[in-house]
């Protein structure tokens, strides 16, 4: 028997009712469990009164929207989720339901702005004693963080830590300010998320609970997004961004998925890579002996998205700051390029800045036209002139270059371009008063986020490629060619937190502070020291070959271009985003369909299945025997081991 409840409500099913019921696996997908059209006859008072009477003409009453809907058959739920109403004539409506990440996916829509969402946070006017504890504190403790960021456009630096108009307490040489005694400039304070605590509210603003977040535990979870919007209500923080967007991206950044339970409403962002760890596995019986294998062309696009197999790179504006991050085509094929001896290095000049530090300190390798790769960390080092509209003067030294270069494959499927991106970090010029009771002020150039409106400036195109052209000049005359200057929307730009530990120095004006700051990189120059300082040891950085180790590697073995669609007979009601055992051989499913009548289930089910190689340890809780060998769940598999008797 076939039962459908609408608000709790038993609708009046057709004698004729027939229904495919699909349900997909978000990992391959992005959707979850769905209906096609359900027509349910409004010529009883049961239905008529359910959709109150709209197929009258006269009719004035609006039907309840987003109602729940439980398709249940044979005692079993099929489908618990949401009604959407298709379409309705004089004798009947049309509607379709939507569980799990159909659900979200209705909900969300194709443009659903996350300015609409009035659900999220509105932070409350900061306090000086919120501003210090926000410094002081990280995630998981607080919600946002406080680093100064400077706003290009308004050309004024937000969340300033020195009040220019009353002074800072004494900053005489060895003296370390305190945060509790600085005078913040409350005005222009405005709170800065962590990525973690954005996402969990996004989905709160939905009416979901995110329960588990791959981010959360690992050196990524210190993330938070750098904006210069004047406002104090998150949904806003974000212009021009839809929630559909918001997810693709951080799904592509992190090679993740985002995984709807149709029951609790909890969602979870899972690595795909170890998505089907500790899954149980399902044996399906009564497999049709007629079965079809579609084999994809190689030219065809996949589906979803194989980061391993796909060139990367982030959505850079095109301007010299950031073709000086990711090198350009141009530049990498005019400069000369070189590899750091390192065994020419003594061994007490330890870690990276200590071998720079000695190797450009010879004449002979400060060669402004090569690019140089340290034999050690495959990192990317030249000679140059550092200088910048901030800077007090310009200087010759090593410059870190192409940190956070495209990854290219061989042979890539897709190329993928990830809008959630580092933000540029610039030496930024910021008052202080001297600690020598002279009264004036001093500049301290502060590395932080830069935040603008724009997609950047474009450099004047030149290839560069005549003479011995110093890198610095290739980088700040060339051109990607790959931006049109007029996005739909802002990228994104994030940062990690370090936390109220940056060490700025300027001994000629004594002053010595300990200042909060952000960080993309493990190495961040700062410019009155006139050095690179390692900004931690955890590993923290956005640079993709790191994102790969930390995300993108993993064991899962799923072969997508051989689609296995076969017919079942087997009575049980399977999850698709579970491992299955079919014919002594391992599947993953992309999706499942039963036909349901008024009965209930009606003849065989189909399912479109992936092979898959995973190991009985990752598909399955097992345990050893005190002879070490593993039981198998009372599964026969293809070697031949029965050790559960």
């Amino acid at each position: 028997m076939t039962e459908l409840y609408i608000d709790g409500v038993s609708a009046v099913l057709p004698k004729d009712f027939s229904v495919q019921v699909k349900r997909e696996n978000p990992l391959f997908t992005k959707n979850g469990e769905y209906t096609y059209d359900i027509t349910l006859p409004l010529g009883n008072p049961t239905n008529a009164a359910l959709y109150e009477h709209l197929n009258r003409l006269n009719s004035v009453t609006e039907v309840a929207s987003k109602r729940t809907a439980i398709l249940i058959a044979d005692n079993r739920v099929y489908c618990d989720g949401t009604e959407i109403i298709t379409g309705w004539t004089d004798e009947s409506v049309s509607i379709q339901i939507a569980s799990g990440n159909s659900e979200l996916n209705y909900i969300i829509g194709n443009d659903l702005q996350i300015s609409s969402l009035s659900g999220m946070p509105v932070t409350a006017a900061i306090t000086k004693k919120a501003a210090v504890e926000h410094i002081e504190k990280r995630y998981p403790d607080v919600d946002y963080c406080l680093t100064m960021v400077y706003d290009r456009d308004g050309e004024e630096i937000l969340n300033p830590w020195v009040n220019l108009t009353t002074g800072s307490p004494d900053l005489t040489p060895g003296n370390v300010s305190s945060l509790g005694s600085v005078s913040p400039d409350l005005d222009r304070f405005i709170p800065q998320p962590y990525l973690c605590v954005y996402i969990n509210s996004l989905f709160e603003a939905l009416g979901y609970k995110l329960t588990d977040n791959l981010l959360a535990g690992t050196a990524y979870e210190d993330l938070f997004i750098c904006h210069a919007v004047r406002t104090m209500k998150w949904c806003e923080m974000l212009p021009g961004w839809s929630v559909g967007d918001f997810l693709e991206q951080l799904e592509l950044m992190f090679d993740g998925v985002f995984v709807v339970d149709n029951r609790s409403r909890n969602v979870r962002f899972l690595a795909k890579q170890k998505y089907y760890h500790a899954s149980t596995t399902s044996h399906v019986r009564w497999v049709e002996d007629v079965y079809e294998v579609e084999t994809a062309d190689e030219d065809d696009e996949p589906e979803t998205v194989n980061i391993l197999q796909s060139d990367v790179r982030y959505a850079f504006p095109d301007n010299a700051y950031w073709r000086g991050r990711c090198l350009p085509d141009t530049v990498k094929a005019a400069a000369r390029k070189s590899a750091i001896d390192i065994g020419a290095i003594p061994p007490q000049q330890g870690g990276f800045v200590g071998r720079m530090d000695y190797w450009f300190g010879s004449s002979q390798h400060q060669q402004t036209d090569t690019v140089w790769t340290d034999g050690e960390t495959r990192r990317k080092t030249y000679y140059g002139t550092m200088s910048g509209e901030d800077h007090a003067g310009d200087r010759d030294r090593w410059i870190l270059t192409d940190e956070f270069a495209a990854i290219e494959r061989a042979d890539p499927e897709q190329e993928v371009e990830l809008e959630i991106m580092p933000a540029e970090i610039r030496q930024t010029g910021k008052d202080f008063f001297r600690g020598d009771g002279a009264g004036l002020t001093v500049p301290i150039y502060i590395p932080m986020p830069v935040v603008d409106g724009g997609s950047g400036s474009s450099g004047d195109e030149d290839d560069g490629s005549e003479g011995r052209t110093p890198v610095s000049d290739l980088i700040n005359n060339s051109s990607t060619g790959e931006s049109d200057g007029t996005p739909s929307k802002n990228n994104i730009f994030v940062a990690f937190y370090g936390g109220a530990a940056l060490p700025v120095e300027n001994t000629e004006h004594y002053v010595v502070l300990d200042i909060p700051f952000a960080y993309t990189d493990e190495y961040l120059y700062v410019w009155d020291s006139n050095t690179y300082i390692q900004t931690n040891t955890e590993g923290k950085t956005l640079r993709l070959t790191d994102l790969q180790t930390c995300f993108w590697e993993g064991t899962l073995d799923v072969d997508q271009r051989n689609e296995i669609k076969l017919t079942s007979h087997d009575p049980n009601l399977y999850d698709p985003r579970g491992v299955f055992e079919i014919r002594n051989k391992r599947y993953v499913c992309k999706e499942i369909e039963y036909t349901l009548d008024a009965g209930g289930r009606k003849g065989a089910w189909t399912g479109t299945f992936y092979p898959a190689k995973i190991s009985d340890t990752e598909a399955d809780a097992r345990w050893i025997l005190a002879d070490g060998k593993w039981r198998d769940g009372g599964v026969w598999l293809d070697n031949g081991r029965w050790l559960d008797s």
